[in-house]
């Protein structure tokens, strides 16, 4: 019995002869095109990238920006000899304010606006401490009494003027009298048009000798 080695009965296949250096063309054009697919996706993601930043550059300049305009006092019981501060009680009119103006110097408007009012009073001519932390300080009520809070939206250019009840004037009284220093700050809330939460926050001195201004101090005065 004869035994045929398998291989030899295939069939003869037609062999396909490359020309010389196609292999290496082959190979350098399957580099490029690898180098290519990288430089695309990583030209994506730069892409990509920069539309990110674009974007909230774009918001940045769009957003709302509020701001303090001014601090003004309206405190006529400040001119009453020998000042006493009167009880209050529901339905009583007040009549002494610290009045906050606060200006949207944005683009767009800012909504859910709430402002906070707080004042410290020290010996003149005595600074802040440097610890200070400025804490809010709510008002003493009787039972039964609340002051109300504004929801707001001040719009592009707009300012809104926020009445805050002033229950005792005797820092206003004693200010002009260069006993003490008051001191104004607090901060400013609201949303902006992605509805992010924004904060503005204030400390103003109450310059008598300088000429009854109110001016700028200290650092507790930024925006986020």
């Amino acid at each position: 019995m004869t035994i045929t080695n398998p291989k030899t009965l295939r069939p003869n296949r037609p062999r396909l002869v490359l020309p010389s250096g196609y292999s290496t063309a082959l190979y350098l054009q399957f580099l490029l095109a690898s180098i290519g697919a990288v430089l695309l996706f990583r030209t994506i993601g730069l892409s990509k990238k920069a539309n990110k930043i674009s974007r909230e550059n774009s918001n940045e300049q769009l957003r709302a920006y509020v701001g303090v305009e001014s601090i003004v006092l309206d405190c006529p019981s400040a001119v009453i000899p020998n000042y006493i501060p009167a009880p209050i009680v529901p339905g009583e009119r007040i009549k002494d304010f610290v009045i906050l103006n606060v200006k949207n110097y944005g683009a767009t408007p800012a909504n859910k606006l709430h402002t906070w009012v707080n004042w410290f009073v020290a010996p003149f001519p005595q600074e802040l401490p440097p610890d200070f932390t400025y804490p809010d300080v709510s008002p003493q009520l009787p039972p039964n009494v609340t002051i109300g809070m504004i929801d707001a939206t001040v719009f592009p250019s707009e300012t809104f003027r926020s009445k805050i009840a002033m229950l005792d004037v005797n820092p206003v009284i004693l200010s002009h009298r260069r006993l003490v220093l008051v001191y104004y700050y607090g901060r400013i809330a609201y949303t902006d048009m992605t509805n992010t939460p924004r904060f503005t926050y204030f400390c103003y001195k109450h310059d008598v000798v300088g000429g009854n201004i109110m001016e700028p101090h200290g650092p507790h005065n930024y925006a986020t």
